[in-house]
């Protein structure tokens, strides 16, 4: 019964990889099949992987923007520089 509910009525498979650097949680990728058991070790594998990727463009972007801000920004005064 939670299944349907959380999966809908023809998922029977799910893969849950978390997205993280330095244990700093960024997100969740979750894939579905409607087959049992569609998620073997190569799947897993290739998951962690895109996972590992994900995390590593997500932490890169996330610092691209925090130095934007920084060049942006007087470190004194927090105002726009000209």
């Amino acid at each position: 019964h939670e299944r349907r509910l959380l999966f809908g009525g023809d998922v029977r498979s799910a893969l849950v990889l978390p997205i993280a650097i330095d244990d700093r949680p960024l997100g969740v990728i979750t894939c579905y099949a409607t087959a049992a058991n569609a998620f073997g070790p190569e799947s897993v594998a290739l998951g962690q992987d895109l996972a590992t990727q994900a995390a590593i463009a997500i932490d890169r972007a996330q610092m691209v923007a925090a130095l934007e801000e920084q060049a942006n920004t007087d470190g004194l005064t927090g105002l726009l520089n000209h």
